[in-house]
């Protein structure tokens, strides 16, 4: 049990309640702060009520995890994800947004040597795990590199992939 459940029912003098669907009730922090266990900052509210309130508050993260608590449908979670990412890219946070997030976590987690790229594990697991892959769709013929058009330079006729033409022929090809 978190510590802020034990604080509300200590402070109350009972346990927390559930619904009808056997759920326990959840805990708000009612100033979004999740550190501010003061006994004024802690309601207790239903799962679908918690889910409610993040919702209006557009907390989006907190709706997802909520909804997944509630089994709401696929495309109901698929919808609130999506307003995620679209926030996330209005606070400038997203992933793929010039990538600044990415380098100032992967930064930080080299000076701390926590990346996972400097377990030494985690490189040959990754290296066996990815081979194994290569090798079973060549096997079975269906690997994304196989069985791709070719066409010939037209500089020095060589018949190549879209990806090596573009990345060695074509323009860039050493007879032009």
């Amino acid at each position: 049990m978190t510590n802020y459940r034990k604080i509300y029912e200590s402070y109350h003098g009972i346990k927390i309640p559930k619904d009808s669907n056997g759920r326990s009730y959840e805990i708000h922090h009612i100033n979004g702060d999740r550190g501010d266990n003061s006994i004024e900052n802690l309601k207790c509210v239903s799962a679908e009520e918690h889910f409610n309130i993040h919702l209006t508050q557009n907390d989006y993260g907190a709706c997802t995890l909520l909804g997944l608590k509630l089994n709401k449908p696929a495309a109901e979670l698929s919808s609130i994800s999506s307003l995620t990412q679209i926030k996330r890219v209005k606070d400038g946070t997203h992933p793929f947004l010039g990538g600044k997030v990415q380098y100032e976590t992967a930064e930080k987690l080299l000076s701390l040597g926590t990346h996972i790229f400097l377990d030494d594990d985690f490189k040959r697991n990754t290296a066996k795990i990815t081979s194994e892959w290569h090798r079973e769709k060549v096997k079975l013929g269906s690997h994304p590199l196989q069985n791709q058009p070719k066409t010939p330079c037209i500089h020095c006729g060589k018949l190549m992939t879209p990806g090596n033409m573009s990345r060695f022929h074509g323009d860039k090809c050493k007879f032009k």
